[in-house]
């Protein structure tokens, strides 16, 4: 029975690579492996430019060797305070060795969608007087617009060199983002970060990315997090 089940998620991860979308740059998911039925929960915070996300993430372990996982995550902006961006995300994690080395391999697939919320000013005309001839003045009203921003998904893998408690890793992704009013945008993501634990129920996890897109290379995201099994 496990073995059918690993192969029906395997199967779907790897459909799902060709294609892949983001809100931000991390899945803030730990890179151990998580045991069959065993839960755990993690916060993350992550940092690009003048931008800020919090996530909180919850893993289930499907096997021994595949875990499933949600990411919430929501984004300040440190030009509007008002504004911000919810992310959920749900995605699916293989972790394995890698035949007779001593490293491990891991393949990761999500998807998901964001939601956007955003404040501003708008000039409008008011009308003060409704008795004929209509009077009225020039006001600034504040507005508020909401609704979905992307829908998104996200594939790819990375290597891990497990050295006792220390796990140092990197890793490639290719995202896809459909955006409700820019259309569709492609990049790609290198990542490298370290994951320490801290004691057999505690994680700490840093990690860098680097995004590429057409437009070139973005400023690197840093992002870190504590997990808790």
């Amino acid at each position: 029975m496990k073995i059918k089940k690993t192969f029906v998620l395997i199967t779907f991860m790897l459909a799902i690579l060709p294609a892949a979308v983001y809100a931000q740059e991390s899945l803030f998911t730990s890179i151990s492996k998580l045991p069959s039925d065993a839960r755990s929960i993690g916060i993350g915070y992550e940092t690009f430019e003048r931008f800020h996300n919090i996530a909180v993430r919850v893993e289930r372990g499907f096997t021994d060797i595949v875990k499933g996982g949600t990411v919430t995550v929501v984004r300040f902006s440190e030009y509007n305070t008002s504004d911000f961006l919810l992310s959920q995300l749900f995605d699916l994690m293989y972790t394995d060795a890698l035949g007779t080395t001593d490293l491990d391999y891991f393949i990761i697939g999500a998807v998901g969608g964001t939601y956007l919320y955003t404040t501003g000013v708008e000039r409008r005309y008011v009308i003060n007087d409704y008795s004929y001839p209509y009077s009225g003045s020039y006001k600034y009203v504040g507005t508020l617009k909401e609704g979905v921003h992307s829908l998104d998904v996200i594939g790819g893998g990375g290597l891990v060199a497990p050295l006792n408690q220390l796990k140092p890793f990197v890793s490639y992704a290719f995202r896809y983002r459909r955006t409700v009013h820019a259309g569709s945008e492609n990049s790609h993501i290198f990542s490298g970060g370290i994951e320490v634990d801290i004691s057999q129920k505690i994680r700490l996890i840093g990690r860098a990315n680097w995004p590429v897109s057409s437009k070139g290379f973005r400023n690197p995201t840093l992002e870190i997090g504590i997990n808790f099994q």
